[in-house]
């Protein structure tokens, strides 16, 4: 009951609120004019998913996977609607709010169908994308992603690398991605001998483009996935541009 009071008076002073509980009935002390965001589960389970409603619980979920990524690195993570990240909200206009990946996740992500919007990423920096890395198993699906993304090595829309059997079914991507190697809408890189990448239902329709450092080193750029050693492709289509420098590896589908 200390923890809805603290709730409520932050909530009443006009501060964004988000209150996470495992148990529904630990939030009916918060009251009919509680004006938050409420996150009941336990991640563990399609069943007890968390439900993200607002770039606010996005936010916090990334953050959690980040700090503690041994608890919140492999949940069952579900939209509830549609997340704008342009930070609209916030100041009145629309403004790039820079996104910081989740490092890891190894989780099922389902988008029910939901869209990100303005996802905003420029640094000098591997691995970007809306998560890090996808580790082994890790699932995300029924999702629109929009935005741009720009890093050095294995950038993309939804991830910038995987490891692993990695899913992704019915994502879209729209957009632009940058990088310095290894680029792709939906991926920058796969690089497992052993273990494949399945994009399933997929389509794109980002620009794509590898080697904006302008060396000469081997680059690769793909519309949908820009490196990759096994995988599997089923009813998934590209028709973004992608473009590279010199000695680039670049395909509609993969790079290289």
């Amino acid at each position: 009951l200390f923890g809805c009071a603290v709730a409520q008076a932050l909530s009443a002073a006009g501060h964004d609120v988000i209150v996470v509980d495992m148990q529904e009935d630990a939030l009916e002390g918060l009251g009919p004019d509680f004006d938050g965001e409420t996150l009941t589960g336990d991640g563990k389970s399609a069943d007890t998913a968390y439900v993200l409603r607002s770039p606010e619980a996005l936010a916090w979920y990334a953050n959690a996977a980040i700090t503690e990524p041994m608890t919140y690195g492999a949940m069952h993570v579900n939209l509830g609607a549609d997340i704008n990240l342009s930070g609209v909200a916030y100041t009145g206009v629309g403004e790039k709010l820079p996104w910081v990946p989740i490092s890891t996740y190894s989780g099922v992500f389902d988008g029910q169908n939901h869209a990100i919007a303005s996802l905003y990423i420029n640094a000098a920096l591997d691995n970007q994308g809306l998560f890090g890395t996808l580790g082994a198993g890790a699932t995300v699906q029924n999702v629109s992603l929009d935005g741009e993304v720009t890093g050095k090595n294995h950038v993309g829309l939804l991830a910038g690398t995987a490891n692993g059997n990695v899913t992704l079914k019915s994502c879209f991507t729209s957009g632009a991605v940058r990088g310095s190697d290894s680029a792709g809408s939906l991926l920058g890189g796969h690089y497992d001998n052993t273990n494949n990448l399945q994009v399933d239902s997929c389509s794109n329709t980002a620009t794509v483009r590898s080697g904006i450092t302008g060396s000469a080193d081997n680059r690769a750029s793909g519309g949908l996935v820009g490196a990759v050693n096994t995988a599997g492709f089923t009813n998934s289509s590209n028709r973004g541009s992608v473009a590279g420098g010199v000695n680039m590896f670049s395909g509609g589908f993969v790079g290289a």
